[in-house]
């Protein structure tokens, strides 16, 4: 993309000036590439974005757990890694 503008701009993009396509087919080339360059700097930015398998086990863990830990800067983050510890016997009160 950035090297193709230079070359739209002088009117050495679209081969030989003699011929009466040559304006039409600098336009269509100078478009293809701009979409081209605008589809791939998407998907590198989609892909920049995306978390690592790491950042995806920790939001896994954090959506999972049954009481969420809100405060947890206030401890500096020392309850993660955990067992979480619930109690279903209502019987005992616990």
């Amino acid at each position: 993309m950035k090297l193709t503008f230079p070359k739209f701009m002088s009117g050495k993009l679209g081969g030989s000036n003699n011929s009466k396509y040559a304006a039409k087919y600098a336009r269509d080339t100078y478009f293809y590439t701009q979409q081209q360059w605008n589809f791939y700097r998407n998907q590198a930015y989609a892909e920049a974005m995306m978390p690592t398998a790491d950042d995806m086990q920790n939001i896994k863990n954090d959506w999972n757990k049954l009481i969420p830990d809100w405060d947890g800067d206030d401890t500096f983050f020392k309850h993660i890694n955990k067992e979480q510890l619930t109690y279903n016997d209502y019987y005992y009160g616990y």
